[in-house]
């Protein structure tokens, strides 16, 4: 009788299905982060979020660089490396790590900084190179320069007068963790 009887119904719901064993991996990762933040006492300067894309990673570029600086403060270089373990656990060839650069909107003009392109883009490079040091693949990496053209916060309010608390939001490293396959998808469309 077991034989004959139909057995569960694979299509009552087979995108949550698929979208659980997508996720997992990156969920995982997200807890593992999110324990990493505890443990090392960074609420508030790091924090993760899970989008359709893969895993957003928000780093305050106040606890990663100096002010003015591109140089991974030493203090900060082994929270990285425990994220780059963390990137790496989620598969070696199944994951692209894009990491991008963004500043607040005061000028800066520096021999080695002329413009806040130059500072977002290198401090990209600079954490992209740590996650390489660590053994992500160079070609799973991309490092992108927004200067202060995406903020997340207003820079100022509607008298043109700067917001601090905003602006050091604007500052900010994001490393955004996407699946492979979902990237090659939106590259073809």
């Amino acid at each position: 009788q077991g034989f004959d009887s139909p057995g569960p119904d694979a299509s009552d719901n087979p995108t949550s299905a698929t979208l659980q064993s997508v996720e997992s991996p990156l969920e995982e990762a997200k807890e593992k982060f999110d324990q990493l933040v505890i443990e090392k006492k960074l609420e508030g300067e790091m924090s993760a979020s899970l989008s359709p894309y893969g895993l957003k990673i928000e780093l305050s570029s106040n606890s990663l660089f100096n002010s003015g600086s591109a140089e991974v403060k030493g203090s900060m270089q082994s929270s990285l490396t425990d994220l780059s373990e963390i990137i790496q656990g989620l598969g070696e060839d199944d994951y692209i790590v894009e990491v991008e650069g963004h500043t607040d909107n005061v000028p800066i003009n520096t021999a080695k900084f002329p413009s806040n392109w130059e500072l977002s883009s290198l401090r990209a490079v600079n954490v992209a190179k740590v996650f390489e040091a660590m053994s992500v693949k160079k070609n799973q990496l991309s490092a992108i320069a927004y200067a202060d053209t995406r903020p997340k916060q207003p820079n100022e309010n509607s008298e043109g007068i700067a917001i601090p608390e905003n602006q050091a939001t604007n500052r900010r490293v994001v490393v955004h963790v996407k699946s492979l396959s979902e990237a090659n998808g939106s590259i073809q469309d």
